[in-house]
């Protein structure tokens, strides 16, 4: 017997010690103390991080005595690194080719660059540069032209010096795809397309085949994919058709996946939603379970999208997370809102889904997703003025928690370096990831945990000593 008690005794305080593990995890953790602080002045603007350094960009602010430069600092030390370069100029074919111009030209500071024209070389009395396109690498201040014509559309590979190009003609000339080296400006391919078909920026394929991926169509029409091998002599792979202009967001993965807002495919009666394709196999794959097609759901359906987010495809495409409608309760024809979910690419199972206190808030976190949680929605019935939310972050590869903030902090791809371990906020205070632990707040958990127990013990132990007192003293 008294091994018997003391194996329950052991239990129950293993228990204590895997909650105290889960609740390391799962608490709200602090922003700790920041590392340095970047000199964001007044005027100046953050740019990014560039390449997988721990080197961050800004912007600086205009003034009489200088031109607007790009700034480099270490992030470790708030230490200012050289001569400053000064900003591309972005001229105005990019800018109406792309909605969001600026977020476009400071993405690219992933790949160590930026693009646009050297106001440098500016002729004196001149306003404009000369048409056509340069790159800056950034942490070397080189700057090397690309090209002489109107440029819409730049576009860097993810790991070769390389940039793809849509040179804009004037009707009735034709539109001009190249792919450049960015260290040595040689072209490594191109092809005329008809004048104003290409709809949206060309991408590259990540995988052996080194594909280039050229989106071809009309406006208020069908996109049509031409797929295109840079090599000597280039040649067209294959052409996947039928994605409509209106309603297709595009996202990619970082092994040749591609997750759009699906097509129906097969034989009238067994039709089914196909919403990735895999550019390196060829193929159309499926993430929807067979619960959510069209054929068990009396041919409707059942996903509803909202476009105020776009879908997101984990950096692996094993997984893809839609953005069902934030509004809870039904859509306008009465049916009832698909949550949030992430979904298994192939066999269509899901890996986690919203529940009713939890909404999707930022889907720009990088290979992640932020999702607000408001507890209160649990208890409100109850304790309607009592009001607790928080914001977690998880994982979009397998929805796991990564950590959970009791405050907003704007936390966006682009303010976190490429080791996921510096993140700039937007005042310029410079703070370690991952965020440290609550101690106090743990400790508070795991006394509150180990209370039960404790006054268990103490109750039995006062227990044990009456009963020897009391046999003490009788007869």
């Amino acid at each position: 017997m008294k091994w018997v008690k003391r194996g329950c005794w052991a239990a129950a305080w293993g228990c204590w010690v895997w909650l105290g593990f889960g609740l390391y995890r799962e608490l709200p953790r602090q922003l700790g103390p920041p590392v340095c602080t970047l000199p964001l002045e007044r005027g100046a603007m953050a740019l990014g991080w560039v390449s997988d350094t721990n080197y961050y960009a800004i912007q600086s602010a205009h003034s009489r005595d200088r031109d607007v430069g790009v700034l480099l600092l270490d992030a470790e030390t708030g230490r200012e690194l050289g001569p400053r370069s000064p900003v591309p100029l972005m001229k105005r074919t990019f800018m109406d080719a792309n909605r969001s111009a600026f977020q476009v030209f400071r993405s690219t500071l992933r790949q160590g660059v930026l693009f646009g024209t050297n106001p440098d070389e500016r002729e004196p009395g001149e306003r404009g540069t000369r048409e056509g396109i340069q790159v800056l690498h950034v942490m070397s201040g080189e700057w090397r032209r690309l090209s002489t014509k109107p440029v819409a559309y730049h576009v860097p590979h993810p790991n070769e010096p390389w940039a793809v190009l849509v040179e804009r003609a004037t009707p009735p000339d034709t539109d001009r795809v190249v792919t450049v080296n960015m260290d040595t400006g040689t072209v490594i391919f191109s092809h005329d397309f008809p004048s104003r078909s290409i709809v949206r920026p060309p991408f590259f394929v990540n995988g052996p085949d080194r594909l280039l991926v050229v989106p071809l169509g009309r406006p208020n029409s069908d996109v049509t994919l031409e797929v295109w091998k840079v090599a000597d002599p280039k040649s067209q792979v294959e052409r996947v058709e039928g994605f409509d202009e209106g309603a297709q967001q595009f996202a990619f993965s970082k092994n040749g996946r591609m997750h759009f807002v699906g097509k129906f495919r097969g034989p009238r009666d067994d039709l089914a939603v196909y919403d990735v394709y895999d550019f390196n196999e060829q193929r159309f794959l499926k993430s929807l379970p067979a619960d959510e097609q069209p054929k068990t759901n009396g041919g409707k359906f059942s996903w509803h999208f909202d476009g105020r987010f776009a879908p997101k495809i984990a950096a692996n495409g094993r997984t893809v997370l839609r953005f069902a409608a934030q509004n809870k309760g039904t859509d306008a024809k009465g049916q009832p809102q698909s949550p949030a979910s992430l979904y298994e690419v192939g066999s269509g199972r899901i890996l986690w889904t919203a529940k009713r206190y939890e909404s999707l808030s930022d889907p720009n976190v990088e290979n992640g997703f932020r999702v607000v949680e408001q507890w209160d929605e649990i208890w409100k019935e109850w304790l309607p003025n009592l009001k607790f939310t928080t914001h977690a972050h998880r994982s979009l590869e397998d929805g796991r928690i990564l950590f959970r903030m009791a405050n907003l902090i704007p936390i966006g791809s682009a303010n976190i370096n490429s080791n996921q371990t510096l993140v700039v906020l937007p005042e310029g205070a410079v703070h370690r990831l991952p965020f440290p632990v609550n101690y106090p707040l743990l400790a508070l958990c795991q006394a509150i945990l180990a209370l039960p127990l404790v006054l268990l013990w103490a109750v039995l132990r006062w227990r044990r000593k009456r009963r020897l007192r009391v046999a003490s003293v009788t007869p």
